[in-house]
């Protein structure tokens, strides 16, 4: 009887326990993530800041983003998203098979972000501090391939700086199927594409900002003003659509627009291509921009000669932009 006695108890015990970690496992408080009390590693817990943010603003929720990287990551190398949420507190646990596997931990709000190395975050009161991105963000580079007839092509990349995002994902590089119409079968996804996407961060040196010509356009002409250059640059109808698509919103906020063309030139040197087989030509488009509301200091701008691009053979195009964040140097020519 003793024994019996004794069996129920550790029995009732068991029972108790498992229910106060499934319990647990499943709590959830404002500004925290679901704890699944299974996983062994270290938990960490603070909260997240903006270095600039006004006084007023910092109650607002933030939209953070937390994930694992390697030191010295080559690019495209795997990384692991841990947290997403509209939070302005953070609460998760990292097991002690990825403190062994990655060393840092990415915090990213918008145009906001840092890079924490794991090994300094604590316990506890952990406070993060968001700075602005320095440099600028490469948006929605996207290529479309247009071979002679179907055949099997591979693409790397190399970008001398950090890739943010890619569609679909590149893990060293992309394995396809293209068509002459210019769809594309990816062969790590199964699945088909009309084009391919990747978005990344650089800083530029201080002289890429050294402008001599360009264009000067205002708000009421960015339409017909792309249309026009786009097509004599070599883009189709698709092509020309999807850019301004993307691209109108970004250039509706200001009066006054400069617009600068980088073409055929690795953006700066700074992101190549290596396709196999190799197209026979090659359109890689790259728009700079940045937006004001009275343009007396640029109005004496020259305007920038463009090239038409013959498409002929296996055509590789490619097109992105971005907002420039620093002062427009001009030269003395202007």
């Amino acid at each position: 009887m003793k024994k019996l006695i004794l069996f129920a108890s550790i029995f009732i015990l068991i029972l108790n326990s498992c229910g106060s970690a499934k319990k647990d496992s499943q709590s959830h408080e404002n500004g925290k993530i679901d704890i699944d009390t299974t996983i062994v590693g270290k938990r960490f817990s603070g909260k997240i800041i903006l270095s600039d943010y006004l006084l007023d603003d910092k109650k607002k929720p933030l939209s953070v983003e937390l994930l694992y990287l390697k030191n010295n990551i080559p690019q495209y190398s795997d990384t692991k998203e841990i947290f997403k949420k509209k939070t302005y507190n953070f609460d998760f646990i990292i097991s002690d098979k990825d403190l062994k596997k990655y060393t840092s931990i990415s915090f990213t709000k918008g145009s906001y972000d840092t890079i924490f190395p794991i090994k300094l975050l604590k316990n506890t009161n952990n406070t993060v501090k968001l700075m602005l991105r320095k440099g600028i963000i490469l948006k929605k580079p996207v290529i479309y391939l247009y071979p002679t007839k179907k055949g099997n092509v591979l693409i790397k990349h190399t970008f001398n700086g950090k890739i943010l995002s890619t569609y679909p994902k590149y893990v060293d590089n992309w394995e396809l199927t293209a068509y002459p119409d210019g769809h594309m079968y990816n062969h790590k996804d199964k699945r088909t594409y009309n084009y391919l996407f990747w978005e990344g961060k650089i800083n530029f040196p201080n002289e890429h900002y050294n402008y001599d010509n360009g264009f000067v356009v205002t708000k009421d002409d960015i339409v017909a003003f792309l249309q026009q250059k786009l097509e004599k640059i070599g883009l189709n109808n698709t092509e020309v659509n999807d850019f301004i698509t993307y691209w109108i919103p970004e250039l509706s906020k200001h009066e006054f627009y400069f617009i600068h063309f980088n073409i055929n030139d690795n953006i700066d040197q700074t992101s190549f291509m290596d396709v196999t087989p190799k197209p026979d030509t090659f359109i890689r488009l790259f728009m700079e921009f940045k937006g004001f509301d009275k343009i007396d200091r640029l109005k004496n701008m020259n305007k920038q000669t463009l090239p038409t691009i013959e498409r002929k053979g296996f055509v590789f195009v490619e097109w992105g932009g971005a907002e420039i964040r620093k002062n427009i140097n001009l030269l003395k020519n202007i």
